[in-house]
């Protein structure tokens, strides 16, 4: 199996400029065979079971991901921190099961991402009007690293624009098949 940056250098060494035609169908075969076999890697696998409840209206609350785990390419604290070591791509899903439980009006529930402290694209927003509703919210993410380390945090807050209600909630099933958690985040390496 070979990484991506393997790929390049035997790219390199085994493909010159060509101009005195040495390029051989067996330096094709070994760059052609190098191309096949990278492959992803699962780099994390991080869940909170526990439930997240913003302290109120327009306080953002930073999402935790369980006990922290540490990788040569990611790591995770206790607070939720994601840290990227090495260059290189990286697939992410991130996924959050939102919980209203109670109160008459409409609760705005917002998500986002923050990349090295700073806001990453657009937020997830969740208006609910009914006062026993769920939802599944899910985030996906490529992004290529090529300075590092890289920090990403996520954070949810509820809306001054509607009532204070409304948290992250894992779900036990009654059938044994487990707790879903709270929230979920699974990091692949591409490269």
């Amino acid at each position: 199996m070979s990484t991506k940056t393997e790929v390049l250098a035997m790219i390199a060494t085994l493909f010159p400029d060509n101009l005195s035609r040495e390029i051989s169908p067996q330096d094709l075969r070994d760059v052609t065979t190098a191309m096949i076999d990278i492959e992803p890697q699962e780099v994390l696998l991080a869940e909170d079971f526990d439930d997240q409840d913003p302290t109120g209206l327009d306080t953002p609350m930073q999402i935790t991901f369980g006990p922290a785990q540490t990788g040569d390419d990611v790591s995770i604290d206790v607070n939720g921190v994601v840290t990227l070591h090495t260059e290189g791509s990286y697939l992410s899903f991130t996924t959050m099961y939102f919980a209203r439980t109670t109160s008459a009006g409409t609760s705005n529930f917002f998500l986002r991402t923050l990349v090295n402290g700073v806001q990453d694209g657009h937020p997830i927003g969740i208006e609910e009007a009914d006062d026993a509703s769920t939802a599944q919210i899910a985030f996906t993410g490529l992004r290529n690293v090529a300075t590092v380390p890289v920090e990403f945090t996520f954070e949810a807050m509820r809306d001054s624009s509607g009532i204070n209600n409304g948290s992250l909630s894992g779900l036990s099933s009654t059938q044994g098949w487990g707790e879903a958690p709270s929230a979920r985040i699974r990091v692949i390496k591409l490269t």
